[in-house]
């Protein structure tokens, strides 16, 4: 019973850790997100692309 104040303070600071820790880790995903719409809206603006047109299936009927 000695011991419960120094497991609950134990239990505390580790909450305290892995919520800073977790929003560290929204900022991140914020600022990634943020930077890849700049990126999206810019390529738009120039009218650049990074990605290819597909490929026409191959089973597809010929015209004969």
């Amino acid at each position: 019973m000695e011991s419960l104040p120094f497991f609950l303070a134990g239990v505390a600071v580790g909450l305290a850790l892995c919520w800073a820790y977790i929003g560290r880790l929204k900022a991140t995903i914020k600022l990634y997100e943020t930077y890849i719409h700049e990126r999206i809206d810019m390529l738009a603006k120039h009218g650049q692309s990074d990605q290819r047109p597909a490929p026409a299936p191959s089973y597809a009927p010929t015209a004969k």
